[in-house]
């Protein structure tokens, strides 16, 4: 896992007071891929992570996925240049 996304987690973590905050993300990325089953896994996770943005209006939470998102559209592109 990503540093980023351990970032993310943590921030999350701390709204939520979750004792397992991956099982618990994992949760709702399946619960997320139910509603859309179209969506690409990648967007299932920001979507996810996008709604504890909008509900606790964390403006760290949302500069951490703008990072993460970031990062995964730069190793998408050098998968692809290679």
């Amino acid at each position: 896992m990503s540093q980023i996304k351990s970032q993310i987690l943590s921030r999350i973590e701390k709204h939520t007071h979750s004792k397992s905050i991956q099982l618990d993300f994992d949760y709702l990325m399946e619960l997320q891929r139910e509603q859309a089953p179209t969506l690409r896994s990648d967007l299932v996770e920001v979507c996810v992570i996008e709604s504890f943005v909008k509900l606790y209006e964390d403006k760290t939470l949302d500069y951490l996925l703008y990072e993460y998102m970031d990062q995964q559209s730069t190793r998408r592109t050098e998968r692809t240049a290679a």
